[in-house]
């Protein structure tokens, strides 16, 4: 196993869409509270762009790995930490949605596009879109 140093976008953002992190089933349940979110967002904007708010350890298992499969990643450790900033990333979504749909009249046709597809990108982060073969 080998250990690597990497910003949270570059996690969530693996240029591979076959690439993604499971929480798997014996990890205990999300329980951050508005303390802990406080804290990290906190964190995030007193400090700059990658700075480090925590580990996150994901492990592959290479051994079960089936060709033309996906790549699995399991979150072992810092799950409360993914799931709170993918919970911000959704808060993020759904608020651009709020605010392209408020402004779509006033902004000109490449705002809307550039917001649209910023949205997208965040959207495409968060959800592992499903291919025809998989059940």
């Amino acid at each position: 196993m080998q250990a690597s140093q990497m910003q949270f976008s570059q996690v969530i953002n693996a240029g591979n869409a076959n690439q993604h992190c499971h929480i798997p089933k014996y990890q205990r349940p999300y329980s951050w509270a508005q303390e802990n979110w406080d804290k990290i967002f906190s964190d995030i904007q007193d400090n700059g762009a990658g700075h480090f708010i925590g580990s996150i350890i994901c492990m592959f298992d290479a051994s079960t790995a089936q060709p033309s499969t996906d790549k699995i990643n399991e979150i072992i450790d810092g799950q409360q930490r993914m799931t709170t900033l993918s919970l911000l990333l959704a808060a993020v979504h759904c608020r651009m949605q709020k605010i392209i749909n408020d402004s779509i009249s006033v902004w000109d046709q490449n705002d809307v596009d550039d917001h649209k597809n910023t949205q997208r990108n965040i959207a495409n982060q968060l959800v592992r879109k499903l291919k025809q073969n998989d059940n």
